[in-house]
């Protein structure tokens, strides 16, 4: 109970912000072309706005990736195994991307504190904002690589 409601906020987090991200990269770009085309001058702040949003985009889909299992799977190998090693190398392959997301968050903390001071050109919003996606995202994959794994090692242990 208590997970799915944890569930539901965690995904409505993850589809905001993967739709604001989008809707700001087609309006700020639609916008800077119309100004650079009729109006001969750029948006000086377009660059670093888009810039945030398009870091945010790509980090969240991957994590509605992961959320949906929607990622790219090359399976040659495993459709040559038996249904029970194919599901045993399925959890073994978990742990192992398990173990990148878990990377992805200690190194990423690390690239956020290495930010320092630096700001972006025109907003001089701290990159750290822009640098703090890394590990958050990471952690939201790990949540859902988690549960996917548990629902995984649940159902080999009741099969037998």
């Amino acid at each position: 109970m208590v997970l799915d409601v944890l569930n539901k906020l965690v995904d409505g987090v993850v589809d905001t912000v993967l739709a604001v991200s989008l809707a700001a990269i087609s309006c700020i770009t639609f916008a800077e072309v119309i100004s650079r085309y009729f109006l001969h001058f750029s948006i000086p702040w377009s660059m670093d706005v888009i810039r945030i949003a398009f870091v945010y985009c790509v980090l969240f889909g991957a994590v509605a990736g992961v959320r949906d299992k929607a990622h790219l799977n090359i399976d040659v190998f495993l459709v040559m195994l038996s249904p029970k090693a194919r599901r045993w190398a399925d959890i073994i392959i978990d742990i192992c991307v398990g173990c990148f997301f878990i990377a992805l968050v200690v190194l990423g903390k690390n690239f956020v504190s290495s930010a320092g001071t630096q700001t972006m050109p025109y907003t001089l919003v701290p990159m750290r904002y822009l640098y703090v996606g890394v590990p958050l995202a990471g952690l939201l994959m790990l949540y859902y690589l988690v549960q996917q794994l548990w629902a995984k090692l649940t159902t080999i242990s009741v099969e037998g």
